[in-house]
C-alpha cells in the first residue's frame, strides 16, 4: 500500500491511460468516432485525477497540520520541564558556593537539553516522546474532550 501512495501520480496516470485507450477500444465497433470518445474519456479521466489529487492533498496537509500540533506540544512539554529546573534552581542563590556551582551545572545542563532538544527534533524523537508520555496525552485528550 505504502508503494502506491509513494508514487500514487504515475499509478492513477497510467489507470487513466488505460481507461482512455480501453474505452475508445471498446466503443469503436458501436460506431463511434473515436477522437471524440477518447477526448471525452480524457476530459472526464483528467477531472477525476484533479478531484483524486486534491483530497490527497487536502489529507497531506491536515496531517502535517497535526504533526506540527504534536510537535509544538513536544517542544512545550521539554522546555517547560527544563525550564522549571532553572527556575526551581535560581532560587537558590543564597546557597553556599558548593550549592551555586551544583546550581550553575544543572542550569548548564538545561540549557544544553533544550537546545540538544530543539537540534534533534525529528520524526523519530517525536515519536519516542510520543511512547514516553502517550498515557499522559490520552489523559489529556480524554479531560479536554470531556470540558
Amino acid at each position: 500500500m505504502k508503494q502506491i501512495l509513494r508514487h500514487l501520480e504515475i499509478y492513477l496516470s497510467l489507470a487513466g491511460l488505460a481507461v482512455i485507450f480501453g474505452v475508445t477500444f471498446l466503443l469503436r465497433p458501436f460506431g463511434y468516432d473515436s477522437w471524440t470518445v477518447a477526448a471525452i474519456t480524457a476530459s472526464s479521466v483528467g477531472v477525476l485525477h484533479g478531484m483524486i489529487f486534491w483530497l490527497v492533498r487536502r489529507r497531506q496537509h491536515a496531517v502535517r497540520l497535526e504533526t506540527i500540533r504534536e510537535i509544538q506540544h513536544m517542544l512545550k512539554d521539554m522546555i517547560n520541564n527544563q525550564l522549571t529546573v532553572i527556575q526551581t534552581m535560581s532560587h537558590m542563590h543564597h546557597a553556599d558556593p558548593v550549592e551555586t556551582a551544583k546550581l550553575s551545572n544543572l542550569v548548564n545542563r538545561s540549557v544544553g537539553k533544550i537546545s540538544m532538544a530543539l537540534q534533534d527534533l525529528s520524526d523519530e524523537s517525536l515519536q519516542q516522546w510520543k511512547k514516553r508520555y502517550g498515557l499522559l496525552q490520552e489523559r489529556v485528550t480524554d479531560s479536554t474532550a470531556e470540558s
